[in-house]
């Protein structure tokens, strides 16, 4: 590989993010014989085997091959990466040339890099933080600006790992929330009791620039501008009461409003039909190729049906409501593509469940400039 561009990919076979630039980076290799070199690296703490990690890239063969390290703990300590997976180190004669974002990994700035030019690339900055302490504080996390707000609300900090919390006590009291470069609708949803019921596709925005409430996005100069850290510290009190307060603080600094509504809706709706047809999950790990946009059938191990009908609502952009009652992992195949309704609902029916279209009462969240507000009568 002397000369050539060695990229390391720091991966684990249940990291959806790794095995969706998979695809992506086999094609530069391919395209950059001589220039480009993808190694990928599986560390131990992973828990991935290299067994495992042989099986996983043998099944995938018709579609990626890549050199393979697996169980590694030496090439961790040299490139730590505290942000999570995956991540990426760049070397070229011998020396780091960058540890960069993943935006950057394109032809032309391998190319540029081979050619000895890479001072332009965008570094993958990491940041210690340690989560039992106040962000910020002492040089945690780093150095910020002053608070912009008295519950502690700063503005986008590159480099920082993107993160949820709330401190429970031993009695289950809240004493601190955390939202580390958060976009505004991440802060809203984390306001209700069951963030995860509000996906995507069910905020209704009544805003003058719908944009800034995008769930993500790939430019720099919009996190900039619409993702946030927000710290507030208080007395213990009840999860309940400092959501509550959460939600305070963010309709009056953003100078919204924001509420549950119910709306009779054309939905999916999965069913039981038979629990003893329903595969249960038996492994440590969640695991998916539904990332993987190979032409093979999907399956999900050890997941839990509430977040396979979470994939499903994200891929047919309506919402997909589980009343199986099904609370234990389970393991799931589908058909290679889910553009077939019906092949998707043969298919679960199959493994004891049913898949019907339906009309329900359906929860979303309506979030308003204060400016815009729905009248109550209306609502």
């Amino acid at each position: 590989f002397k000369g050539q561009v060695i990229m390391l990919d720091f991966w684990s076979t249940w990291c959806s993010s790794c095995l969706a630039a998979f695809p992506h980076e086999y094609e530069l290799e391919q395209r950059l014989p001589g220039i480009f070199k993808v190694i990928l690296v599986d560390c131990k703490p992973t828990g991935d085997t290299p067994e495992k990690v042989a099986k996983f890239l043998r099944e995938r063969k018709g579609s990626y091959q890549f050199t393979s390290i697996s169980n590694d703990t030496i090439l961790r300590k040299f490139f730590p990466h505290p942000g999570g997976l995956p991540h990426f180190v760049w070397i070229k004669d011998n020396k780091v040339v960058a540890i960069p974002d993943p935006l950057v990994i394109t032809e032309a700035n391998i190319k540029a890099v081979f050619n000895g030019n890479a001072g332009f690339i965008r570094q993958n900055k990491y940041i210690p933080y340690d989560y039992s302490k106040e962000v910020f504080t002492n040089g945690n996390g780093g150095e910020a600006s002053k608070p912009i707000y008295h519950s502690l609300l700063y503005g986008y900090k590159p480099g920082l790992e993107k993160y949820t919390l709330i401190i429970l006590n031993d009695s289950n009291q809240a004493s601190r929330i955390d939202l580390i470069n958060r976009t505004r609708a991440q802060m809203i949803c984390y306001t209700l009791p069951d963030a995860d019921v509000i996906g995507d596709g069910r905020l209704i925005l009544n805003v003058l620039r719908p944009a800034d409430y995008s769930s993500d996005s790939t430019s720099e100069a919009w996190d900039e501008k619409n993702r946030f850290v927000y710290e507030s510290t208080f007395s213990p009190r009840s999860r309940e009461s400092a959501l509550l307060g959460l939600k305070t603080d963010i309709e009056r600094f953003f100078n919204i409003h924001f509420y549950l509504v119910s709306r009779d809706t054309d939905c999916l709706v999965i069913s039981l039909v038979d629990a003893g047809k329903i595969p249960k999950g038996i492994r440590a790990h969640q695991e998916s190729n539904f990332f993987d946009h190979r032409n093979e059938p999907i399956f999900f191990r050890n997941a839990s049906l509430k977040s396979v009908a979470g994939e499903l609502e994200n891929y047919y952009k309506i919402p997909v409501v589980d009343e199986s009652g099904v609370k234990y992992k389970i393991s799931l195949n589908l058909p290679a593509t889910l553009t077939d309704v019906n092949a998707v609902a043969d298919s679960l029916h199959k493994q004891g469940l049913k898949l019907s279209h339906e009309k329900r009462k359906i929860q979303y969240l309506l979030v308003e400039d204060n400016s815009r507000q729905t009248n109550p009568n209306q609502r």
